[in-house]
């Protein structure tokens, strides 16, 4: 976000991020204590681990969102306003690839028609990517939509190097790409689309906040 100056303090509990945003100052912690009672409670390390990576996940789209109610609230014209087509691409994505990748995590994804989504996913992406980098004062839609472009960008290289043996997903050893044979792994799928829900829910807050003209 090239429109904060960040830094850290240290408090009594440790280091956390302050963000300073027009002269407001914007701090919070990853984890509250009330989830960490609760993730101590449990017996199991493995649910300690799911319960706090959801949490940080989470608290990554609060801390975005009132970022933006702050920079509104205290006046700031460090946004763009709002942009229908924008909101509408966006979702519209997230609603495609989120259909795509939760198959995907569950069941892998190979054949020729997993190789024309990836592609359509691709176009689609660099489209919006473009078109809200032609915008001022967007800096933090542009940022989301990058990584949500170079994460599909890496999908359809995974896809074409791996190569399906059967019924397994294994990695190419020749050289040579045919798009039938090409194949994503389940355990691949579940990290990248945690990835991308991610971004897809900041760039969507983001433009959910902004100015809406009357």
């Amino acid at each position: 976000m090239n429109n904060f100056r960040r830094r850290l303090i240290l408090d009594g509990a440790g280091c956390k991020p302050f963000i300073k945003v027009c002269g407001v100052g914007v701090c919070y912690r990853k984890t509250s204590k009330l989830w960490l009672i609760v993730a101590v409670a449990m017996k199991s390390v493995q649910q300690r681990e799911d319960i706090m990576k959801k949490n940080i996940q989470k608290y990554n789209v609060i801390i975005f969102t009132a970022i933006v109610g702050a920079m509104l609230l205290t006046g700031c014209s460090l946004v763009s306003h709002y942009d229908s087509t924008s909101y509408k691409q966006l979702t519209d994505l997230k609603g495609e690839m989120k259909v795509f990748f939760e198959i995907c995590q569950n069941d892998g994804a190979s054949g020729d028609a997993v190789f024309y989504k990836l592609n359509n996913f691709k176009k689609k992406s660099a489209q919006a990517y473009e078109y809200e980098k032609g915008k001022k004062l967007n800096d933090d839609t542009v940022a989301q939509l990058k990584i949500i472009d170079e994460t599909v960008s890496g999908a359809i290289r995974i896809y074409k190097s791996n190569v399906m043996d059967g019924a397994k997903c294994e990695t190419r050893k020749d050289k040579g790409f045919i798009a039938e044979t090409g194949c994503l792994k389940p355990v691949y799928c579940k990290a990248k689309w945690k990835v991308l829900s991610e971004k897809f829910d900041i760039a969507i807050a983001t433009e959910n906040l902004k100015i809406k003209d009357k």
